[in-house]
């Protein structure tokens, strides 16, 4: 590369040689300025020819160090993915840091002075301090609520146990009712309770010495009867048309009277030993009738059951055993067990003298209101809360 430069000045000299000859025909008096333009004209060829050197001797040296430069990339090993995975962690690590580290600093900055802090814990304990007297305070609010739930509910026990007697006239469950009003001012624990107890007491004493009267099973055994009634069977009042008897059995040969008195014979009976009471025979409607009107009898000794009403109760009973003896063969053992049943149950008492349970609760009552007299008189008055500035200022 370096000899193809060298011999371009070389024609370059030669064509300025020939040049001062042309000069030096066309101008033959002048021959001084004509040299010292020629060796002006070498010097600048000289640094003409010194500049083309060193730019191809850089190229040169270019083009070198950009070989080397490729053979050094393509002589380095391949980077390792995983040490790129590990370096680009790194970094994420670091910028997070550097985040955290800035958070940290800027909430360092914002925090309170001592002063502020120390007003905050005063808050603070202020705060406490209410949240429990406010606890204390809803404790006993509910603690008395209950008490108050648990009387209102006696009263309640005790306004049922005078109806039940009243309309029911049911002893045993009115003592119920009383006996569970006593527990729950057993639970009270009050001295102030006394006269309600006695009074409850006194009543449930009457209630125990009155003889025990089973009305619901009085009822549901009537209702029993009374289904059984239905399945008594009258006197016999039908007859096989068919089936002649035997005495009266009459043939084509026999005379014409005999064969209407065979005839008559399925419609009319005759009976030489029957009783002297003689009673009339049932079917269709009339056994219908008969029953209906046994029925509403028995129910009518139901509904004395749970009036107290013993004399209605015994006549229901009484006519119920004459509608039995008029229409039903008595020679039946059905028929007499229900006679007797009816006897049984007519001897049954449905009422008893019931004391009153007015007094027992006109002294609840009483207990209740010198109860609330004294809560009104020991209600404490509402305390001030100076904790909601404190904490406005803490904040």
């Amino acid at each position: 590369m370096s000899d193809k430069p060298e011999q371009q000045p070389a024609a370059h000299v030669d064509k300025a040689a020939e040049t001062p000859v042309t000069v030096a025909k066309s101008e033959p008096t002048s021959a001084k300025p004509a040299a010292k333009s020629s060796g002006t004209g070498l010097s600048l060829l000289a640094l003409l020819i010194a500049l083309a050197g060193a730019g191809a001797g850089g190229w040169a040296a270019w083009q070198e160090f950009q070989r080397q430069q490729v053979q050094a990339v393509a002589a380095e090993p391949e980077p390792d993915p995983a040490l790129i995975a590990a370096q680009q962690t790194l970094q994420n690590q670091q910028q997070a840091l550097a985040s955290l580290q800035s958070e940290l600093q800027q909430a360092v900055t914002q925090m309170p002075s001592q002063a502020g802090l120390s007003e905050q814990q005063a808050a603070l304990a202020a705060v406490q301090q209410a949240q429990q007297q406010f606890d204390q305070r809803l404790s006993s609010l509910l603690d008395r609520s209950r008490q108050d739930w648990r009387l209102a509910e006696g009263e309640h026990l005790v306004r049922l146990a005078s109806l039940r007697l009243q309309s029911l006239r049911d002893s045993q469950g009115a003592t119920a009712l009383l006996l569970a009003a006593d527990n729950i001012l057993r639970e009270q624990d009050d001295p102030a309770a006394y006269g309600a107890r006695e009074q409850l007491a006194k009543s449930i004493e009457a209630l125990r010495m009155l003889p025990a009267i089973d009305r619901t099973g009085l009822f549901l055994q009537l209702s029993a009867l009374r289904e059984q009634l239905f399945a008594l069977k009258p006197l016999p009042s039908d007859y096989d048309a068919d089936a002649e008897p035997p005495l009266l059995a009459a043939n084509d040969s026999d005379p014409e009277w005999k064969q209407w008195l065979s005839k008559l014979s399925a419609y009319v009976r005759i009976d030489v030993a029957a009783e002297e009471s003689i009673r009339p025979l049932l079917a269709g409607e009339s056994l219908e009738q008969v029953q209906l009107a046994l029925s509403l009898t028995l129910q009518q000794a139901q509904w004395s059951v749970f009036n107290g009403d013993p004399a209605v109760y015994k006549d229901a009973l009484k006519q119920a055993g004459r509608i039995i003896e008029r229409y039903f063969p008595l020679e039946h053992a059905e028929v007499r067990n229900v006679r007797q049943r009816l006897k049984e149950l007519a001897a049954q008492p449905v009422d008893v003298t019931l004391p009153s349970v007015a007094d027992t609760l006109t002294a609840y009552q009483l207990y209740l209101a010198q109860r609330e007299r004294k809560d009104l008189l020991l209600k404490p008055a509402p305390a001030a809360q100076p904790v909601e500035p404190a904490v406005q200022g803490g904040e």
